[in-house]
C-alpha cells in the first residue's frame, strides 16, 4: 500500500546508509506482514522473495533470448532502475511530502538522491548486459508534477547520471515518460545520441516531441488509449495512416499505445484495426 513511511527528520538515516534504512525501517513500516527484521518470519520471507525473483529472472532470460527467437520474434532482456526522487516519492515520503521537502529541505533531498544513485545502479547492473541489446527500464512518476525549475534541480541530474552510467556499461535506456513530459523534453538532448527509447504517455503534441528528438532518441507511443478504447476501427485506421505518413520516412519511431494497459472494455475489433493499420501503412 502507498503511504508516507519516512518522517522528514529521518533523511539523515537515509543519507547515511540507504540500504540499511530501507531494509530495517521502511520495509517493516510499509510491509508489516514481513515481521520484525532478523526474525525467522522475516528471513524466510526475504529468502522466498529472492528465490521467486531469481526464478522469474531465469524465465524472462529464457523467454527473451531463446523462445521468442525460435518463434521468429525479437526479444530483448530487461533490467530495471529508478530515479532517486521517485524512490523517495513513491516509497518513502509520498509525492506530496517529496515535493514539500524539495522546498523545505532542499539540501536533505539532494543528499538523499545522491546517496540512492549507487544502490540503484547496483540493482540495475545485477542483470548483466546481454548482446545484442539489454534494455534498462525506468518509469518516471514525479516528472509531470514538477515545474522545470524543480525538475532541473532535484530530478534530472540524478536521472541523467543513471542513464549515462548504464549506457556506458552497455545497456540501452527504455524510459517511460508518464504524463505530459513536454516541458522537460529538451533535457534529453543532453544524453548521448542513440542512448535508448523514450515512451511518451500523454504529450500535448506528440509530433513536436518527435521533431525535437528525431535522430537522437527513439520515440515510442503516438496512439492515444482513448482512441483505441473509444474510437471506431475506421478512425483508428485513418489516425495510424496519417501518423505514419508523417513519421515513417525518417524512422526512429516505435508506434504503440500511449500506455501499456488498455481499459477492460476496449473492443477487440479496435485492437485488430490498430494491428492491421500498422501492418498496412507501416511497411517499407
Amino acid at each position: 500500500l502507498g503511504g508516507e513511511f519516512m518522517k522528514p527528520e529521518e533523511y539523515r538515516y537515509l543519507i547515511d546508509d540507504p540500504v540499511e534504512f530501507v531494509n530495517n525501517t521502511i520495509l517493516p513500516r510499509a510491509c508489516p506482514g514481513l515481521g520484525k527484521p532478523g526474525s525467522s518470519k522475516w528471513n524466510a520471507s526475504i529468502i522466498t522473495m529472492g528465490l521467486t525473483y531469481q526464478k522469474m529472472l531465469n524465465f524472462m532470460k529464457r523467454l527473451y533470448t531463446e523462445e521468442l527467437v525460435k518463434s521468429g520474434n525479437i526479444g530483448f532482456p530487461f533490467t530495471a532502475a529508478h530515479t532517486p526522487a521517485d524512490m523517495i516519492s513513491d516509497f518513502m515520503r509520498h509525492p506530496t511530502g517529496a515535493m514539500l521537502d524539495m522546498r523545505r529541505r532542499p539540501d536533505d533531498f539532494k543528499a538523499a538522491c545522491e546517496a540512492l544513485v549507487k544502490p540503484i545502479l547496483k540493482f540495475a547492473t545485477a542483470v548483466p548486459p546481454t548482446p545484442p541489446i539489454t534494455l534498462a527500464l525506468i518509469a518516471l512518476h514525479l516528472n509531470e508534477m514538477l515545474p522545470p525549475k524543480l525538475y532541473n534541480e532535484f530530478y534530472w541530474p540524478y536521472l541523467k547520471r543513471i542513464i549515462e552510467t548504464l549506457v556506458s556499461k552497455g545497456y540501452k535506456g527504455f524510459v517511460i515518460f508518464e504524463g505530459d513530459h513536454s516541458p522537460h523534453v529538451d533535457t534529453l538532448l543532453e544524453l548521448p545520441k542513440g542512448w535508448g527509447i523514450g515512451w511518451f504517455e500523454r504529450p500535448k503534441d506528440f509530433i513536436k516531441i518527435w521533431e525535437k528528438l528525431k535522430g537522437h532518441t527513439i520515440v515510442m507511443g503516438g496512439v492515444p488509449t482513448t482512441l483505441l478504447s473509444g474510437g471506431t476501427p475506421q478512425q483508428i485506421d485513418e489516425y495510424v495512416k496519417n501518423l505514419l505518413n508523417k513519421i515513417k520516412p525518417e524512422g526512429g519511431f516505435i508506434i504503440a499505445p500511449s500506455v501499456m494497459e488498455l481499459p477492460r472494455n476496449t473492443p477487440i475489433a479496435n485492437i485488430r484495426a490498430f494491428i492491421n493499420a500498422v501492418e498496412k501503412y507501416g511497411r517499407y
